[in-house]
C-alpha cells in the first residue's frame, strides 16, 4: 500500500529493515507470513523462479521462523481480532500450494497454535477454514451455530454483556489471546471484518453494517461441503400442521352439570 506521498505504508512493509527492529518487530510473525504467502502463490500459478527466488530469500532471512508464533498473546495492546483474520488470509494458500515437508510442517503448526487461541470464539471463519485446511475436527457445530445466531436486522445496535453472571472461559478452550467469553452476534450485533466474538459491549445505532462476512463464511463452507445444500424434497414431504381452531374451543357435549343444593 501506498500513501498520499508516495511512500510505503506502516502495514505493507515486509522488508528486513522494518520487521527486525524495534518499530516493527511486534509484526514479524504476520508479515514475514504475508510476504512467504505472496511468493508461494505467485510461483504456483507463474512458475516463474523469480518469485521462488523471492521465498529463498525470505527464508534466508528467517521469515519463516517467525511465522511459527505469529498470532500474538501478549502484550494485550498488541493483540488485534483484525489480525487474526489476516492470518488465516495466508494460512490457505501456504497450505494449499507449499511442497517443501520443512516448511509445510512450519506452517501447519502455525495454523495449529493461532487456530487453538481463536477456537475459544467459536467463530464460523477461523472454525472452518481450520477445517478446510487441515481435514481435523473443527468444531463446525459450533461454527453453525455462529451463523444461525446472526440478525436478519443488519443494524448496529447498541449492547452491553458485561453485567452478566456468565463470564468466565469454557472448560478446555484456552484463554490466551484476551477476552473471556464468545459473545454470539444474536447477543451482540451484526459483525464485519474480523468476526470478533470476544467484546462485551459496542454499538453505535446508526451503522447499517453489509452482510458480506456471513456471505463469505455460509458461501465457503457450502462450497466444500461443510454446509449442504437445503433439502428440497424433504421440505416439500413435510406435511403442515394441523388448523388450530382460533376462536376457542368447541362448545361442552357431555352430560348437564349435577344440580346444586346449598345448605342442606
Amino acid at each position: 500500500m501506498i500513501d498520499a506521498d508516495g511512500r510505503t505504508t506502516r502495514w505493507a512493509r515486509w522488508d528486513p529493515e522494518y520487521l527486525q527492529r524495534p518499530y516493527g518487530m511486534y509484526a514479524r510473525g504476520l508479515n514475514g507470513m504475508e510476504a512467504q504467502a505472496y511468493t508461494i502463490t505467485a510461483y504456483a500459478m507463474t512458475g516463474d523462479p523469480f518469485f521462488l527466488n523471492g521465498l529463498r530469500q525470505l527464508i534466508d532471512w528467517g521469515y519463516h521462523r517467525f511465522t511459527l508464533r505469529q498470532k500474538l498473546t501478549f502484550p494485550p495492546d498488541d493483540i488485534t481480532p483484525w489480525d487474526d483474520e489476516l492470518a488465516f488470509f495466508c494460512y490457505f494458500p501456504l497450505m494449499w500450494h507449499t511442497q517443501d515437508p520443512v516448511l509445510r510442517s512450519i506452517y501447519a503448526r502455525s495454523l495449529e497454535r493461532s487456530w487453538a487461541v481463536k477456537r475459544m470464539e467459536k467463530t464460523a471463519w477461523f472454525n472452518l477454514l481450520y477445517g478446510i485446511m487441515t481435514g481435523n475436527d473443527c468444531d463446525l457445530q459450533d461454527a453453525v451455530e455462529d451463523l444461525r445466531s446472526w440478525p436478519l436486522d443488519l443494524q448496529e445496535h447498541p449492547h452491553d454483556n458485561t453485567h452478566r453472571d456468565d463470564l468466565y472461559p469454557e472448560p478446555g478452550y484456552p484463554n490466551v489471546g484476551g477476552g473471556v467469553k464468545a459473545i454470539s452476534a444474536r447477543e451482540s450485533s451484526v459483525k464485519r471484518g474480523s468476526r470478533s466474538a470476544l467484546p462485551l459491549a459496542g454499538g453505535s445505532g446508526h451503522v447499517m453494517v453489509e452482510p458480506t462476512g456471513w456471505l463469505h463464511d455460509y458461501w465457503m463452507a457450502r462450497y466444500y461441503g461443510m454446509i449442504l445444500p437445503p433439502d428440497v424434497d424433504a421440505a416439500a414431504s413435510v406435511k403442515p400442521l394441523p388448523v388450530i381452531n382460533r376462536e376457542g374451543a368447541n362448545p361442552y357435549q357431555g352430560p348437564p352439570r349435577p344440580p346444586i343444593h346449598y345448605g342442606e
